[in-house]
């Protein structure tokens, strides 16, 4: 009797707790769940759960397997007492994560379980909480990508358009003939490239208060024509030869700003690690494969040790090559713009021999 009074005690200790009591008879596969045990799923007192399957009906068909498991564990004589966290199905039809404790109280002389007891809490509104803090640093995680990649742009875009204003105006200074009208129409088609890129940033800071990234039909034809206008200075210098397979009207659907700073970035990555023993080749291509647009940029330059640095490729602040003083975060910027379009990018390369950059379109 007085062991039945301090288990009444206890268990109305755990229920002013939020916490509900149930026991399980193995042998009779009985079950009993206090009154707290049915009020966190939503069951009045006299809808009873008389046995073990009809519990097991509730747990969420994903948690299922988990869930097995950790009866499992309880049934191991090594196992004192084992916690699992997993959803069960409430009278109104949702579904409520709890947290279970469990312990055998008794077992057989061979050590089979026989009686199985255990308390679970409503935590529902905590994983709720949890749930929601982890879309809100996903958010600012979202966010935190879209400064990076504006901060890139800018530093990155307006400085070779600059670059180039700045030296059609050395050249003009340095040579006496120079037509000043050549010179004026050169800095038009640069400038206008200029205003183009502001526009695609202007784009690109309507969007820094929402996740969802602007993407339209773009022409990648257009696009890569400017690039190589801007870039011109670059290539001359180098004496490289462009060979562009990609024709005006390649549509493609990308956001403007991004779509500008990814070919921008592969191009002169591409010019940059030219190999001083051949004449530099930038290729680029556009086709259709397994049913996906695809475009790539091929060169004969340095090329990549792909088994040295294949799996960190990708991160930010990463070189490779000893006399590379480059930020290492142009590579990591288009990929990052790649997967915001949930576009994917492939990389093939061979020391000495080149690389290949190959764009996989999401449509």
């Amino acid at each position: 009797m007085r062991n039945k009074i301090a288990n009444n005690n206890f268990e109305m200790g755990l229920q002013s707790f939020g916490m509900g009591v149930w026991h399980w008879d193995i042998i009779m596969n009985t079950v009993f769940f206090s009154a707290e045990s049915l009020k966190i799923i939503e069951l009045e007192s006299d809808d009873i759960i008389d046995d073990w399957d009809m519990w097991y009906k509730l747990v969420h068909p994903d948690d299922l397997e988990m869930y097995s498991a950790f009866i499992l564990r309880c049934f191991d004589t090594e196992v004192s007492i084992y916690e699992h966290c997993y959803r069960v199905l409430t009278n109104s039809g949702n579904y409520k994560w709890i947290i279970d404790k469990a312990q055998v109280i008794a077992r057989d002389k061979e050590g089979k379980p026989l009686r199985v007891t255990g308390v679970y809490t409503d935590v529902y509104f905590q994983t709720e909480k949890e749930l929601e803090l982890e879309k809100i640093i996903k958010h600012h995680d979202e966010q935190n990508k879209l400064l990076l990649n504006f901060t890139h742009i800018v530093s990155h875009n307006l400085k070779s358009h600059i670059g180039n204003i700045k030296l059609l105006l050395d050249v003009h200074d340095l040579i006496k003939d120079s037509n000043p009208l050549e010179t004026l129409e050169n800095i038009r088609i640069v400038s206008n490239d200029l205003n183009d890129t502001i526009a695609h940033l202007s784009e690109v800071v309507s969007i820094q208060n929402n996740t969802s990234i602007n993407v339209k039909s773009l022409d990648l034809g257009e696009f890569l024509k400017k690039i190589l206008v801007v870039i011109a200075p670059q290539i001359n210098e180098k004496s490289v030869t462009i060979i562009n397979n990609v024709a005006i009207g390649s549509q493609v659907i990308f956001n403007p700003a991004y779509l500008e700073s990814v070919l921008l970035n592969l191009t002169t990555n591409a010019i940059k690690y030219a190999s001083p023993e051949r004449v530099p080749i930038v290729k680029f291509d556009f086709f259709i494969e397994n049913q996906k647009k695809v475009f790539t940029v091929t060169d004969n330059g340095l090329g990549i040790d792909l088994k040295k640095y294949g799996a960190v490729l990708f991160d930010i602040f990463k070189t490779f090559h000893a006399a590379d003083h480059s930020s290492g975060l142009g590579l990591h910027m288009v990929k990052n713009q790649i997967d915001a379009m949930n576009g994917k990018l492939e990389v093939n390369s061979k020391v000495g021999h080149g690389s290949c950059f190959k764009i996989i379109f999401k449509e």
